[in-house]
Formats: structure tokens, C-alpha cells, sequence
């Protein structure tokens, strides 16, 4: 089994502990505020990413064959998907974070409440990180 495949049933666990959207909305904007820091000068434009309805700005790297990345986002709902997110993927071979499918979030029931605008920007976000970990796995 993957990294990554462990990583996404452990989301799958954390969150089958919910009952309704409401309590995994409430979980997010509870755990924003776990999201490291990123550093004021990587709110760049070239970190800004393109179509989200909120702002958010990823800035990603790979170390010893691994996939790591820094966010952050304007809003406490994002912030929390952003964490969940470097729980999933950094750390990861490249291999891994490069193949991951865009609907990661879904089989935990993140998704389903979410605004159709919500979806789409979350679904730019792991295109991003995705492109990120494909363009450091052709430099290896």
C-alpha cells in the first residue's frame, strides 16, 4: 500500500466520524487555524492560484525524491481543506503526488456540501499541486 493510499484512509476515518456537512464544515474552520504559516513575500502572483473564488497561493518543492508544499488561503474554510491536503500529499514520493486524482477530497465526503463554485476552485487547487509534483518529477 502507498503513502498516499494510507494517508487517504486516514482522512476517510477522521471524517466518517461526522454525521452531516455541518459538523465537517465546523471541522475545517476549527482546524484553519493549523495550517503553518506561509511566508508574507510567497504571495506572489506566480503562487496565486488561477479560478478559486477564494484567494490562495501554494508554493511547492520537492526534497530527496518527495513531495512537500506550503498554502494558505483568505478564508478558514480553504485554510482547513489546505491543511487536510499537506496531511494527504507532502511528504509523499513524487511518483505518488503526481498520480493523485483530482476528486481526493470526495471519497471522504468532503465535497458533497460544498458550492459548485467551492468545488471548482478546490478542483483548481489539486490541478495545481498535481502539475506541481508532475513538473519536480520530470526534473529527477
Amino acid at each position: 500500500m502507498t503513502e498516499l493510499e494510507q494517508n487517504r484512509i486516514k482522512l476517510r476515518e477522521e471524517f466518517s466520524e461526522f454525521e452531516d456537512g455541518f459538523e465537517r464544515y465546523s471541522y475545517l474552520v476549527e482546524i484553519a487555524g493549523m495550517l503553518p504559516p506561509m511566508a508574507e513575500e510567497l504571495h506572489t502572483d506566480e503562487n496565486l492560484v488561477r479560478g478559486c473564488q477564494s484567494h490562495v497561493w501554494i508554493s511547492a518543492e520537492a526534497k530527496d525524491g518527495r513531495f512537500f508544499f506550503e498554502a494558505d488561503s483568505d478564508t478558514l474554510i480553504i485554510k482547513g481543506v489546505l491543511l487536510l491536503l499537506q496531511d494527504l500529499l507532502c511528504g509523499v514520493p513524487l511518483e505518488e503526488a503526481a498520480s493523485v486524482e483530482l476528486d481526493v477530497l470526495a471519497d471522504a465526503g468532503l465535497t458533497a456540501e460544498f458550492s459548485d463554485e467551492r468545488q471548482k476552485g478546490i478542483g483548481f487547487v489539486m490541478r495545481r499541486l498535481k502539475e506541481d509534483a508532475e513538473h519536480f518529477l520530470k526534473l529527477n
